[in-house]
């Protein structure tokens, strides 16, 4: 296989290094879901009323809550030391 001056070949991660890296990328997408919807309830640009019923809100908020934590300890306690 001729790959070239200059080509770059993909490193080869394991079945558990991908596994944490689609959980980092999840991590970050509903941390930053949650900071923009927090921001646009603090700014009052969005009605916490027309988001979700008034009586899920703090459910659901809650439940984001945990799932994020939960999920930022299995990365912080199941990250390998390098």
């Amino acid at each position: 296989m001729n790959m070239g001056l200059g080509a770059k070949v993909m490193p080869k991660f394991t079945l558990k290094q991908r596994l944490a890296i689609a959980l980092g990328g999840f991590l970050f997408f509903l941390g930053l879901t949650l900071l923009t919807t927090v921001f646009l309830f603090v700014l009052r640009i969005l009605d916490m009323e027309t988001f979700l019923e008034p009586s899920l809100v703090k459910e659901a908020l809650i439940a984001i809550g945990i799932l994020d934590i939960a999920a930022g300890l299995l990365l912080l306690f199941l990250k390998p030391a390098y």
